[in-house]
């Protein structure tokens, strides 16, 4: 029965990952876990703490639709934590978890405006707004406003998610005031419900401490 389940849950996980257009979480970040995270200072120690907490509770989590905001400059290792929270997820669930970023949703949706993509805008929606899970990074990545269409399509994603009380995990290297201004009222509404967890990243980027 146990390996009936782990099948099916593989299965669903495939599908998942084929709709979405790609692996649930790229390649790249396959090795992004909790371990491999290296928390040389005490607040670093902190949000990998708070981190791992938000997997215990997962459940709990999940039952209030409790997002997680990650905030903070680049490099400072928030796409790191919030992909091994969805591992970590999977790995202690029959949950689905994913990863994207919004310019890759953005030109997804794009290309399918002339028919060619062989998708369609409402069926890559409705595979953001089906995991259990959705990382969503670079949000407000652009230096200019966010037009129209950024913040229509990010709302029917948050919105969507919100509507089925799953929970959103928001990565940006904003501050976490200039976040709803980039992502829009609406939408930042949507992610404060349910008690959301906003975790700074006030430390400098771990990118290239080594030289280059």
């Amino acid at each position: 029965v146990e390996a009936d389940r782990a099948q099916e849950v593989e299965r669903q996980r495939h599908d998942l990952a084929w709709k979405l257009g790609d692996a649930l979480i790229p390649k790249r970040f396959k090795d992004r876990t909790f371990d491999s995270y290296t928390a040389s200072t005490p607040a670093q120690g902190k949000v990998l703490a708070k981190c791992r907490q938000y997997v215990e509770e997962f459940e709990a989590n999940l039952e209030a639709g409790r997002c997680v905001i990650l905030v903070g400059s680049p490099g400072a290792g928030k796409t790191h934590l919030g992909i091994a929270i969805a591992q970590a997820v999977m790995a202690a669930s029959t949950h689905t978890a994913a990863y994207r970023t919004l310019g890759a949703i953005l030109h997804a949706i794009r290309a399918t405006f002339d028919g060619t993509s062989g998708q369609s805008e409402g069926s890559i929606l409705e595979a953001l707004i089906k995991p259990t899970l959705l990382v969503l990074d670079e949000v407000g990545a652009s230096k200019e406003a966010p037009s129209e269409f950024e913040l229509s399509r990010l709302f029917a994603i948050i919105n969507g998610r919100y509507e089925k009380m799953l929970p959103t995990i928001v990565i940006s290297n904003l501050g976490v005031k200039e976040l709803p201004a980039a992502m829009g009222e609406r939408s930042a509404d949507r992610l404060r419900e349910g008690g959301v967890i906003v975790l700074p990243f006030t430390w400098d980027s771990q990118r290239g401490k080594e030289g280059f």
